[in-house]
């Protein structure tokens, strides 16, 4: 794939997560994908590495019941070869305790 092509699939992974269409992000990786969220599972039980659709789909049911998300924006995509770079922002509120806090 060329840099444009990819960023473009980017886009779309982005803006199908930001509609809340689980369904159609799936759709776009294969069946045994690998994800990773930095936090540690001790913190967030959900996070850290996960595979395939099934390890997606707890993640993000984990975040969804601890977590509102406020405001969510690719702002800018980097490509190099076969990789992009997201550069966002994006506001969470705790659910629980009402904090919000912003992820640029």
């Amino acid at each position: 794939m060329k840099e444009h092509d990819n960023i473009e699939l980017i886009k779309k992974v982005y803006s199908t997560f930001k509609r809340g269409d689980l369904d159609g992000l799936l759709a776009l990786f294969a069946d045994d994908f690998d994800f990773q969220h930095p936090m540690p599972p001790a913190i967030w039980s959900f996070a850290g590495n996960r595979k395939g659709h099934q390890g997606f789909i707890e993640f993000v049911q984990g975040s969804s019941q601890i977590i509102a998300r406020e405001h969510f924006e690719a702002d800018q995509f980097i490509a190099q070869g076969e990789y992009v770079v997201v550069l966002l922002t994006e506001r969470m509120r705790a659910k629980t305790t009402g904090v919000t806090f912003d992820n640029p």
